[in-house]
């Protein structure tokens, strides 16, 4: 599951680099800046934010700037 979640933080940080504003935030985003890398000591509580549609969509909706429910 880990090199899952790494794969993912390298794409996310990819978008989010390629988005970027070097006028704004002048430091690259890492994949560590999107992923935890299974460092939750509350491993139930990860898995039921994943299997949550909302909770993803809030996410996305968060990182793309747009709000999201709160």
């Amino acid at each position: 599951m880990q090199i899952e979640n790494e794969r993912a933080g390298l794409i996310c940080s990819v978008i989010a680099n390629v988005n970027r504003n070097p006028k704004t935030r002048s430091t690259p985003y890492k994949p560590s800046d999107f992923v935890n890398c299974g460092k939750t000591a509350d491993v139930k509580e990860q898995q039921k934010k994943k299997n949550d549609p909302q909770g993803i969509f809030d996410t996305l909706m968060m990182w793309a700037g747009r709000g999201g429910r709160k």
